[in-house]
């Protein structure tokens, strides 16, 4: 070690040499200082469009568990309608059933006067059932 300072020191171009690679040390110190501001100037761009990434998510996230809770909604609801629909047309079949399975006169003013005579009778019971099944 002290040779090296001895040649350093005695030699006029042993000090140059030591000035020109304290120089350059320098230069690259500098220059990685500024690739390390660059680097993190790049590193909290990527952080914050990162972040603003992961709320645009997060929002499409709760919007697709909107959707899917409104769609098991809306899937409850037509199965409801269904059940009402087939509860309607089984009400519907039984009344029909009861008037084409009536003794109906053929001739024409007997079975219109049959008809006045049952209009009542099947009205009542075809609001009677409509109450029923409203309840």
């Amino acid at each position: 070690m002290s040779f090296l300072v001895n040649l350093i020191t005695r030699s006029p171009w042993g000090l140059q040499a030591l000035l020109y690679a304290a120089a350059a040390l320098l230069i690259a110190c500098i220059g990685l200082g500024v690739t390390v501001d660059i680097q993190s100037a790049r590193l909290d761009t990527a952080k914050a469009r990162q972040a603003a990434l992961a709320n645009k998510i997060a929002t499409q996230n709760q919007a697709i568990t909107t959707w899917k809770a409104e769609a098991d909604k809306q899937t409850q609801r037509i199965h409801e309608a269904a059940r009402k629909a087939e509860k309607v047309r089984t009400v519907t079949a039984m009344r029909v059933r009861t008037v084409s399975v009536a003794a109906i006169p053929t001739a024409c003013p007997d079975a219109v006067k049959w008809g006045a005579e049952h209009a009542l009778e099947f009205n009542k019971r075809w609001t009677q059932k409509e109450d029923q099944d409203e309840q």
